[in-house]
């Protein structure tokens, strides 16, 4: 599976993976002092394996979000540093996708490697090179960080995550519709850099969860992952989260940030939420028989700072220089037609609605959808087509 050009070398997804993360630190760490990052749920895995794989410390953060946040870092890096063991020469994540994000940034911040055992299929941030993290003032930035050396999943682990956290990464991987339009959309209007084998391995990996057996729940799992740590991977080459991370993601940041209500929904569950939106807007504006193009490049800054508040300077600046103005009417119309043939890779609102219900998924109640459809496109600078539809009346 791991043939992109990438910092994961070793992916293994078995039973008894414990085994082969014991002979592959024999052999790459040999005499070494390492430190698994858990959590209170995740403890008892690592407390587990502790003497079987061999690694020192264990340092158990106690996570009240579903998000990392800068608190998160700063507390497991003060555990770190007063531990026995002070300067850990590698790095364990044994966890969800929040505790990989705390991972991968303090591995970074230290310098040191780090090997991934996720304790359930949720995210497909495991092997991602970036981590999405909350700021003390609530806004949502990418910060610095590593990917894992390596990637060991326990399938029976894996099964025994509670579902809904399975139900998040199938989540997850449906936002991949939603991004990959939204790159592809972004290569035909601004000529946006992009990889077409990295498209084509996104929509194998999508394919590939869709069409899992859920029946059969270990195979399910182990289906699932594979496409999580692909996306990964996928984001690793290119080196950000484009191939996996469009429009729907925003929506799912935005909602994260607490802007309009306290959201307690885990990440997959608000990627899907922002992925049915997204498919409604889009296959409503390519049936659309009539499409005019306004050229309302301008930024709604009263709206901005009416919802963000105290993060609206920053939510403006990510927005600057503006750059919809290089999509003129010509340029709009004379691809029209390719839109259109991009948007209908994805799958009808319905069918996904009938993907996620199959997979248990526990989505968002949207309360005001519109006001969010106008909203989350200004999370980040990224083109997407959500973000052009202000350009739009339909």
């Amino acid at each position: 599976m791991n043939t992109i050009d990438t910092i994961t070398k070793k992916i293994v997804i078995t039973e008894n993976a414990t085994d082969e993360m014991r002979q592959f630190l024999s052999e790459n760490f040999s005499g070494a002092n390492g430190c698994v990052i858990c959590d209170s749920n995740t403890h008892s895995i690592a407390h587990n394996y502790h003497n079987y794989i061999g690694y020192n410390n264990i340092v158990s953060l106690d996570i009240h979000s579903h998000h990392a946040g800068e608190s998160m870092i700063e507390a497991c890096d003060e555990i770190v540093k007063n531990s026995q063991n002070g300067n850990p020469d590698y790095f364990i994540a044994c966890g969800g996708g929040t505790i990989h994000d705390i991972t991968r940034v303090i591995a970074h911040n230290y310098n040191k490697p780090f090997i991934s055992f996720p304790t359930a299929a949720s995210v497909d941030g495991f092997v991602s090179s970036v981590a999405p993290i909350t700021t003390h003032s609530g806004m949502k930035i990418t910060l610095a960080s590593v990917a894992p050396v390596a990637l060991f999943a326990d399938i029976s682990v894996l099964a025994e995550a509670p579902r809904r956290l399975t139900a998040s990464g199938f989540g997850d991987i449906i936002g991949k519709y939603i991004s990959l339009a939204d790159w592809r959309i972004a290569n035909l209007l601004l000529g946006e850099s992009m990889d077409s084998e990295i498209i084509s391995r996104m929509y194998d990996a999508v394919k590939s969860a869709v069409c899992a057996d859920i029946t059969d729940y270990k195979n399910f799992c182990v289906k699932l992952l594979e496409a999580l740590v692909l996306s990964g991977l996928c984001m690793q080459s290119i080196g950000n989260s484009r191939p996996a991370s469009g429009a729907e993601h925003h929506i799912a940041h935005f909602l994260e940030m607490d802007i309009l209500e306290k959201n307690e929904h885990l990440h997959g569950e608000n990627v899907a939420a922002g992925a049915l939106m997204c498919a409604e807007l889009y296959h409503e504006l390519a049936n659309a028989e009539n499409i005019k193009f306004t050229e309302n490049y301008a930024i709604e800054e009263s709206l901005i700072k009416s919802y963000y508040g105290d993060l609206a300077d920053m939510i403006i600046a990510e927005n600057f220089p503006p750059y919809l103005n290089q999509i003129t009417s010509e340029i709009f119309y004379d691809n029209l037609d390719e839109i259109r043939k991009i948007v209908k890779d994805i799958p009808p609102i319905q069918e996904l609605e009938h993907m996620l219900s199959r997979a248990g998924i526990n989505m968002p109640l949207i309360v005001d959808g519109s006001i969010i459809l106008r909203l989350a496109p200004y999370i980040r600078s990224r083109f997407t087509l959500l973000k052009l539809c202000r350009c739009l009346e339909f």
